[in-house]
């Protein structure tokens, strides 16, 4: 039978029709429920009370409140007892029917002072580690065998020798797997062959001729680093024809102090001034001569051999690095 069905039925007490599921055995409406009662006795005065069917109440509202003021005007005395000696510690006098003649609760003073000293060695002996003199041991090496002596501070369990590998034995292994590697790399790399480096080279350059690569120049070049003044683009034409004679002159020695490390030339005449005495006569300006190179190659070569010229053996000296900082203030850290 299906118990999701559902089915109608008249109640019993008040005739209305009322739903239920069918197998239900129940005949009376949801209100006559709510409003059933049922008659009881007092338990304290025999009294007839009339209650709802589902309370468990068993005395009238008289008897309730007089049994509450009997449970507060009751007082008792209770007992508290040592939960290690079970010696009496205090008492308290406490209200109610219910409440027992004793209780354990805090122990006594002398349980107390007992416990305390034994946690406080307790943690005595944790805190405090028993003094260890230092060690003096042994370290060897296990490839070299070389031997040398450490000292261990605060050990239980140290060893007399130690075997380790020291530094030089590294770093020689090191070496060793650093030009292994180097050799398979000259072996897998073509460009190590000289057969192999010797084409590239003569294809690279029979290219360039040809004009299939070209170089980018000046700005286009993706080694550019900024603008170069003239004066520096001169520098590199001087060491042949000015710069080598004066050191042959001075026996390659500082004219100042007499040593030969860091030798340098320096100028009687500042190198501008003479750049800027031939611009002047030729009619151009100093200041826009960075890209003079690039723009007309004949005119900076002319300019150049003009330098080459005005310089003389008697306007240079030779110094040393020191020497020449003290001199001219461009050249100091």
């Amino acid at each position: 039978m299906d118990r999701n069905i559902v089915t109608t039925t008249v109640c019993k007490n008040c005739g209305e029709v009322f739903e239920r599921f069918s197998g239900s055995t129940k005949k009376t409406c949801k209100e006559c429920d709510e409003n059933r009662t049922k008659i009881i006795h007092c338990r304290g005065c025999n009294k007839e009370i009339t209650i709802k069917h589902t309370s468990k109440k068993y005395l009238c509202d008289d008897c309730v409140e007089a049994s509450q003021k009997n449970h507060f005007k009751n007082k008792f005395e209770q007992i508290i007892l040592c939960p290690q000696c079970d010696c009496i510690v205090d008492t308290v006098t406490k209200k109610g029917s219910k409440t027992k003649s004793h209780r354990y609760g805090r122990m006594c003073d002398t349980c107390r002072d007992f416990y305390d000293s034994i946690r406080f060695i307790e943690i005595c002996n944790r805190r405090i580690k028993p003094v260890i003199e230092d060690k003096i041991r042994l370290i060897k090496c296990t490839s070299c065998g070389k031997e040398e002596k450490e000292i261990v501070k605060n050990t239980y369990q140290a060893k007399d020798i130690r075997y380790i590998i020291c530094k030089d034995c590294k770093n020689k292994k090191k070496q060793e797997s650093y030009k292994k590697m180097s050799e398979r790399m000259k072996k897998q790399n073509p460009m190590f062959n000289i057969e192999i480096s010797k084409k590239a080279g003569e294809t690279l350059k029979r290219k360039v001729k040809s004009g299939e690569i070209l170089y980018k120049r000046g700005k286009e070049h993706h080694l550019y680093k900024g603008n170069t003044p003239f004066g520096h683009q001169v520098r590199s034409y001087l060491y042949k024809i000015w710069i080598y004679p004066i050191l042959e002159r001075d026996c390659f020695c500082c004219t100042k102090c007499g040593s030969n490390k860091n030798l340098q030339v320096h100028h009687l005449r500042p190198l501008r001034d003479i750049c800027k005495a031939i611009f002047e006569k030729e009619g151009l300006e100093y200041k826009n001569a960075f890209f003079l190179k690039e723009e007309n190659e004949e005119l900076f070569e002319k300019l150049v051999d003009l330098v080459l010229k005005d310089h003389k053996l008697e306007d240079g000296i030779t110094l040393c690095k020191n020497c020449h900082a003290e001199v001219d203030s461009f050249y100091r850290i």
